[in-house]
């Protein structure tokens, strides 16, 4: 149990080098197969969905908005209800759940948090939104789609400066994933290469499908978007 929350906790913890995604996605796996399920489902890049990850929440699994100050000292309520890596609201997070069917999702979770900012992305594409627009997504983002239609944002210059930043940061994200993308990819692939030669090598037809059924079945979330090419069939045959 306890090695178990250890590994919890470490995927909850911000990243060492916030500043580079390469660092990020080798220090925590999980988030980039996360960010890549994501752009998979909802199309939305990696570096667009990381940029604004740090700007809701600094990579910070229990971010919440600082109380206001009754007084000017007294600690009060919140401002919003956001709360998590994505910051969604509690209205716009059920009803992110009811659309795509993830009950249980959490804003605590990070696979559900980057689902979830994929999700809200994808709504603009239809409004004529560029997928590599950080900018004007996150204007979106933070005003609702209604809100950015009658340009809200054109009130609060602090949110076009932080809409600014997002958009830096996403284009410095950009750049440095295309010098390692390749090799987050291969070492993934890699990984799952290992595990079906062992497997196919080792049972017999019966032993290898009801082996192959059962790792499946921990690791279905990470293997489906990553499964190495020439494999769907295992897919299939068990089901998925």
């Amino acid at each position: 149990v306890g090695s178990e929350m250890c590994i919890r906790d470490s995927t909850r913890t911000p990243p060492q080098q916030p500043d580079n995604i390469c660092s990020i996605f080798k220090e925590k796996n999980s988030w980039y197969k996360a960010a890549i399920r994501t752009e998979k489902r909802w199309k939305l890049p990696p570096y667009v969905l990381m940029s604004f990850v740090f700007q809701e929440s600094s990579y910070n699994a229990k971010a919440k908005p600082e109380r206001d100050k009754l007084l000017g000292f007294i600690p009060w309520f919140r401002p919003s209800s956001a709360v998590g890596y994505s910051q969604a609201l509690t209205k716009t997070w059920e009803d992110y759940k009811d659309e795509t069917g993830n009950a249980r999702a959490s804003r605590k979770n990070f696979n559900d948090s980057a689902d979830f900012i994929g999700w809200y992305a994808s709504k603009g594409y239809y409004q004529g939104f560029d997928r590599l627009d950080a900018r004007s997504l996150y204007l979106a983002y933070h005003e609702g789609y209604g809100g950015f239609k009658k340009k809200t944002y054109r009130k609060k210059p602090w949110l076009i400066k932080v809409a600014d930043r997002v958009q830096s940061r996403s284009t410095k994200y950009q750049q440095q994933y295309w010098g390692c993308a390749k090799e987050l990819k291969k070492k993934i692939l890699s990984f799952f290469d290992n595990i079906f030669t062992i497997e196919t090598n080792y049972f017999t037809v019966g032993g290898f499908k009801k082996k192959i059924s059962y790792f499946l079945q921990i690791v279905p979330e990470f293997a489906l978007p990553v499964l190495p090419a020439g494999r769907s069939d295992y897919i299939r045959y068990n089901g998925y």
